[in-house]
């Protein structure tokens, strides 16, 4: 009797155990900024496409643009107190991308992703595809296909991750490489934009920074507002912020995005 019941209290707690085990969409819905109504969601991320895609479908029907089937290629960023900006907005029809457009000044405020290692609200950006058909006259979302199953999928080791930021030239020795390049860049546009006659004033901005696995920039996006102005700021990154390195997980050279605060005085 007693062998049976150890027998049973070792399957029992085995059983609780595995069944408490974390997978990757914890790790997702850990990292995601949440849209409102997406806050019991089970996949946040997955919450937050349907319904930015649903604002899209609402503004279609609306309209008289015609077609069967298109793909829409989007990238937003949530900054850390919840204000939304499309940072891509790709599409073939430009038709649908105007309404797009239009559709995605009604995001509301969301509720920024949170880091446990800051202890604060982060900014954070994600990318997705919005998939369109149209039936019996309505325009409706179509789900996308994926082998990539998170529910099933372990927990990161976070730890075995070994994360390297891309380096930039001046930044060899630092010890904070993030810091280091935002600073750099913060330079870099200070020297460059004083000769410029027409700006006088203090900019206060977001640039965002795509450095592929060979170290080359491959986008710059800046957001000052200022056309000409974020322009003049892409091109200075673009042409003279010097890469010698690109981030690195553990040895393998990987792409990778940031949004630097811009902070100047002229």
């Amino acid at each position: 009797m007693k062998k049976l019941l150890l027998n049973f209290l070792v399957f029992f707690f085995t059983f609780n155990i595995q069944g408490q085990e974390k997978t990757y969409l914890d790790y997702l819905n850990e990292i995601a900024f949440t849209y409102p109504g997406c806050e019991n969601a089970e996949d946040k991320d997955s919450c937050f496409e349907k319904a930015i895609g649903n604002l899209i479908i609402n503004e279609l029907n609306k309209s008289e643009v015609l077609f069967d089937k298109e793909i829409i290629k989007l990238l937003i960023r949530v900054d850390n107190l919840g204000n939304a900006t499309v940072l891509e907005n790709e599409v073939e029809n430009q038709q649908l991308k105007l309404i797009t457009h239009k559709a995605l000044e009604n995001i509301p405020i969301i509720e920024p992703a949170f880091s446990k290692e800051k202890s604060k609200p982060i900014t954070r950006s994600w990318g997705f595809y919005v998939r369109i058909k149209r039936e019996e006259g309505k325009y409706s979302l179509m789900g996308a296909k994926t082998k990539f199953d998170p529910k099933n999928t372990p927990y990161p080791n976070l730890a075995d991750w070994d994360f390297k930021h891309a380096v930039c030239e001046g930044c060899e020795k630092a010890e904070d490489f993030k810091k280091c390049f935002k600073i750099a860049i913060n330079n870099l546009l200070y020297e460059q934009l004083k000769k410029s006659k027409f700006i006088k004033h203090k900019i206060s901005s977001i640039v965002e920074i795509n450095i592929n696995e060979n170290g080359i920039i491959n986008t710059v996006i800046s957001h000052t507002g200022n056309t000409s102005l974020d322009k003049k700021i892409e091109k200075i990154i673009k042409n003279d912020f010097i890469i010698i390195k690109p981030a690195k997980r553990g040895e393998t050279k990987i792409n990778v995005s940031y949004s630097i605060p811009i902070e100047i005085n002229i």
